[in-house]
C-alpha cells in the first residue's frame, strides 16, 4: 500500500534532498523554510525547541501548542504538521537513528530513552524558571 503522506530525510528539510545527513542543528531566523508538504513523514528524529513565540504542531491524530521555553519531540514515521515556524524564537535538532547508535551495539539502546520514542503521550515538555 502506497502511504499517503511524502516520506522526507533530514536532506530535505535544509533544501538538499540528495544530501545524506545523519544530524542537524538549526535556528529558525537563520534557516531557509524548507520545500516539504503540510503533513509529511520523516526517517528520523526531530527536537524543536522554542525560546519565544508560539505554534502549533499535528502529530498523528492529535493537535498541540508549543509555548515558549519548551521542546517538542517528533519520532521517525509520525504524520507531523509544523504551523507559524516563522514566528517563533528557537530552533530544532534533526537525527537518525544511525546517528543515535553511534558506538553502540544494539538498537535497544533507543528505547532507554522513552522521550524520542513517545507515540502515546504528550510529546511537549515545558520548562519553568526555578525562583529562588
Amino acid at each position: 500500500m502506497k502511504n499517503i503522506f511524502p516520506f522526507y530525510n533530514i536532506g530535505h528539510f535544509i533544501n538538499q534532498p540528495g544530501n545524506p545527513t545523519e544530524f542537524e542543528l538549526l535556528r529558525f531566523g537563520k534557516m531557509q523554510e524548507p520545500d516539504v508538504e503540510d503533513y509529511h513523514l520523516h526517517n528520523f528524529y526531530e527536537i524543536i525547541w522554542t525560546e519565544k513565540g508560539v505554534s502549533r504542531q499535528t502529530i498523528d491524530d492529535s493537535e498541540y501548542n508549543m509555548r515558549a521555553n519548551s521542546i517538542f519531540i517528533i519520532s521517525p514515521n509520525q504524520v507531523h504538521r509544523f504551523e507559524e515556524w516563522r514566528q517563533l524564537s528557537g530552533g530544532t535538532i534533526l537525527f537518525t537513528e544511525d546517528f543515535c547508535l553511534l558506538n553502540r551495539v544494539s538498537k535497544d539502546t533507543l528505547f532507554e530513552f522513552r522521550c524520542l520514542n513517545n507515540y502515546y503521550s504528550d510529546p511537549g515538555i515545558q520548562f519553568t524558571k526555578k525562583r529562588v
